[in-house]
């Protein structure tokens, strides 16, 4: 891969925003010929950064009315200076990479910023669900209420912080691959340019960045230890499912993967204040 380099950026209007994209697909072409793929990447980057509007300004605005004044400031600071940018690149590049090293990151930076990315992907689960169901008929809730053993469930399991975090990771990686069986699915029984294959397409990258980003939490948390992977196929998928299974497969699938993100929400603001603190005290946990 050509290696990234960065360039002196000018601040520029509040309006010209959305002619930055251009710009930015053109990076993203240039690295890896993929530029929808990064395209995602760079609204997953920026939601991260700036919260579900996507914008540093709102943020700015709010920035005296909160407690973590000094770190907003900072970052206003940076945006004013024309290094948001390059940086917003340097993380969409991150986000594609998934053997990418997080170890130097900091800690409370990164915690924000992924818990910010795990709500983001919760909202548009939420949002593909009413698609799917919508797209299913009158028995929609009749279906998405069936009992299916074969799909991961959406319990976080652990005592420690670190076990805790390491299950979120583990469950976001487990949902993946149905995640894909449920868009190949769809593509059989619709037009392959349904919404709802459109949109799990879309969602299966949001939760690959969202899984990333815990990962990347895990190395913070545990910089020595091997960070296990779940398998990548499904498993305990009938070999043959007929119309009526797979829509409430379908369903199953997408309702506890946004109860799992929901409780990954949960579980990332009960750490948020003790953390970054612990492992700045003791080095580690």
């Amino acid at each position: 891969m050509m290696p990234l380099r960065l360039l002196a950026v000018r601040k520029q209007p509040a309006a010209s925003s959305a002619s930055s994209s251009p710009f930015i697909c053109y990076w993203c072409m240039s690295l890896t010929g993929a530029c929808k793929r990064h395209s995602i990447a760079m609204d997953d980057a920026r939601v991260a950064l700036y919260g579900e509007s996507g914008s540093p300004e709102p943020l700015f605005r709010l920035a005296a009315a909160l407690p973590e004044k000094k770190e907003e400031e900072e970052e206003e600071e940076a945006y004013r200076s024309g290094i948001i940018l390059p940086l917003l690149i340097l993380i969409a590049v991150e986000l594609v990479q998934p053997t990418m090293s997080c170890k130097n990151q900091n800690c409370s930076q990164h915690l924000r910023h992924t818990l910010r990315l795990t709500k983001f992907t919760n909202k548009k689960t939420a949002e593909l669900l009413e698609t799917y169901k919508a797209s299913q008929g009158d028995y929609a809730d009749l279906i998405c209420d069936m009992q299916m053993d074969n799909v991961p469930e959406s319990t976080i399991s652990g005592q420690t912080i670190s076990e805790r975090i390491l299950s979120v990771y583990t469950r976001l990686k487990e949902f993946l691959p149905h995640m894909n069986t449920v868009m190949e699915q769809q593509k059989d029984l619709n037009p392959p340019t349904n919404p709802v294959a459109e949109g799990l397409s879309k969602m299966i990258t949001h939760v690959h960045h969202t899984a990333m980003r815990v990962n990347c939490l895990l190395q913070i948390l545990q910089p020595n230890i091997p960070i296990p992977e779940p398998a990548e196929r499904p498993t305990g998928i009938p070999p043959a499912q007929n119309i009526f299974q797979q829509k409430a497969y379908g369903c199953i699938v997408l309702s506890r993967l946004q109860e799992l993100l929901r409780k990954a929400i949960q579980e990332q603001k009960s750490i948020k204040g003790k953390m970054c603190r612990k492992r700045t005290k003791n080095g580690s946990f």
